[in-house]
């Protein structure tokens, strides 16, 4: 169990980096219950640093994630958290519900799709 907090020691990225390789492992031959604990644990980890909002910054008004994405930390410890996303797809590349996962990331970080996320 992982003490959901805000703040960058012990924050949300470390959280899921308990379990960010198991995607890999299911990917090279694992068992179909270690892609089904990742998702458990993935799902788990938004819905509990959605929750962990502060006022000492607007940044973290609508949670430590929105829309399961890091809107705090700087892109090393966001990819750290999204290691086991992205290779999900290794051991999942037809999967619909993936691709309807990994789209809002392409447009929330790389597209500039989300109106909330200023153009860089």
């Amino acid at each position: 169990m992982h003490k959901a907090r805000w703040g960058a020691l012990d924050g949300t990225d470390d959280a899921i980096e308990n379990f960010k390789n198991w995607t890999i492992l299911h990917a090279l031959g694992g068992s179909e219950n270690v892609l089904d604990l990742y998702k458990k644990g993935l799902e788990g980890t938004y819905r509990q640093y959605s929750e962990v909002t502060t006022t000492s910054t607007d940044v973290a008004k609508d949670g430590a994630y929105y829309k399961e994405f890091l809107p705090m930390s700087d892109f090393m410890h966001q990819a750290e958290g999204y290691q086991g996303l992205m290779h999900q797809g290794l051991s999942e590349p037809e999967n619909p519900l993936y691709a309807d996962q990994i789209t809002p990331f392409c447009g929330f970080f790389t597209m500039n799709e989300d109106p909330r996320c200023p153009e860089l």
